[in-house]
């Protein structure tokens, strides 16, 4: 099991974007993954990229890492393939203000 950083996203974005977004920690059973990846769960509404696996003790102070269930991970993606998983899981996006709902009814706000 590893400590992976995530950020939620509807699309992936560029190494250089992804500085500005919150990150989440999580403990996942996932091999293979890389910065870049995007995963689909079915605790979350939202797709996750991955931005940084691995992570040392040091890094996780002060969080208290969920385990993620994962249910696709999807290699070196690009927006065709971000857009027909994102329609068709039905997602609603929100130009102005992204909120990731849970499915169970808990809300996290994204800063931006």
């Amino acid at each position: 099991m590893q400590l992976i950083s995530l950020i939620y996203t509807n699309r992936p974005l560029a190494f250089n974007e992804m500085g500005r977004f919150k990150k989440y920690i999580f403990y996942s059973d996932a091999k293979g993954l890389v910065k870049g990846d995007m995963i689909i769960s079915p605790m979350y509404n939202t797709p996750l990229q991955v931005y940084k696996t691995e992570l040392d003790s040091k890094e996780v102070v002060g969080y208290d890492p969920k385990y993620l269930v994962i249910d696709k991970i999807i290699k070196e993606p690009t927006g065709d393939r971000i857009r027909n998983i994102l329609s068709e899981r039905e997602f609603i996006i929100n130009h102005t203000t992204e909120i990731v709902e849970e499915k169970d009814s808990h809300w996290i706000p994204l800063n931006f």
